[in-house]
């Protein structure tokens, strides 16, 4: 069997599964749903769980521009509650908790979390707040972490990378040392709190972006009905799921970066990543715009993915 009839098969698995949870492009009742969080102070209402690559300097300067605390800091969050953890020789210096930062916990590496002084009154702002993600597809992921980390020197210095060709087969080697360990775990292990559950509410796709943060906002009355994202002059919202790098100056079809071999790696290496939300090498395999991602479990110390029926009961895809 060959590795796109494998993906098409474990697409095919997985959907059947999505389709008890979610049938159409938004979760059912999502307008119900997100109506529990309309009477928060607009500036807790949201928290945004920001994934590399996936659009989140741009939702975070939307969200500020409205009103919610969307901290400009060059970290990217996580739903687990211990701020860093001991992962081999690496410390997770550049991911911090959410609940820690929103809560105004001390962000000391500690076991035990406590309030900063004066700030007591902020403990319950994780709880409270809709949390939310955006994913996009992890072939287009690659590609834009590869110029992203090109400008940053990071592909070179002491990892030898020089193409994007030898950047996939890199990271699609199980064995290759990476600086970073945690690019040996599930791409998107930041939405997963330390019981393996998700952290997060809501999870957007990216290639539909505008629509999706459009709707989100709109339920949770941060943004008129009248109003799109379009019209606050943050950035520019004209990215379609073909236009995979977003840092690439000639902003080409990331399709076109990728030749059979390297496709063929990824469809093996990320499997979980591209099941998981409903992707393959062309993009999207299904028309959902915000996703409940209620279906997952992930451990990040056993690096185990489980898709879960509607009972909570594990399932074998």
């Amino acid at each position: 069997m060959n590795n796109r009839n494998s993906l098409e098969e474990r697409l095919a698995e997985v959907n059947k599964l999505v389709d008890i949870w979610q049938p159409n492009t938004h979760p059912p009742n999502f307008i119900e749903h997100t109506a529990q969080w309309i009477n928060i102070p607009i500036q807790n209402r949201l928290i945004h769980i920001h994934l590399p690559k996936t659009g989140g300097t741009t939702i975070n300067k939307t969200l500020e521009s409205l009103g919610v605390e969307s901290p400009d800091i060059g970290f990217h969050m996580t739903c687990r509650t211990p701020q860093a953890r001991l992962l081999g020789d690496f410390y997770t210096r550049d991911m911090i908790s959410a609940r820690r930062y929103f809560d105004r916990l001390d962000l000391s590496p500690v076991v035990v979390a406590k309030p900063k002084e004066g700030h007591e009154h902020r403990i319950g702002t994780y709880d409270k707040a809709l949390r939310f993600s955006a994913v996009r597809n992890p072939f287009a992921v690659l590609l834009s972490s590869y110029f992203y980390q090109g400008k940053k020197g990071d592909l070179t210095w002491g990892q030898g990378i020089s193409t994007f060709e030898d950047w996939i087969k890199k990271w699609c080697d199980p064995e290759f040392p990476w600086r970073d360990p945690f690019r040996r775990k599930f791409m998107w292990h930041q939405l997963f709190n330390e019981d393996g559950d998700p952290g997060v509410h809501y999870v957007l796709r990216q290639e539909r972006l505008t629509e999706a943060l459009d709707d989100l906002l709109h339920a949770t009355n941060v943004l008129p009905k009248r109003q799109s994202i379009r019209d606050l002059g943050v950035t520019n919202f004209k990215v379609t799921k073909k236009m995979g790098d977003v840092n690439s100056p000639s902003r080409k079809d990331y399709r076109s970066f990728y030749t059979d071999e390297m496709r063929e790696l990824v469809e093996t290496f990320c499997i979980r990543e591209l099941i998981s939300f409903g992707y393959d090498f062309d993009g999207p395999v299904d028309n959902r715009v915000i996703i409940n991602p209620g279906y997952l479990k992930y451990g990040l110390w056993t690096n185990k993915l489980e898709f879960r029926a509607p009972n909570g009961m594990p399932v074998i895809v």
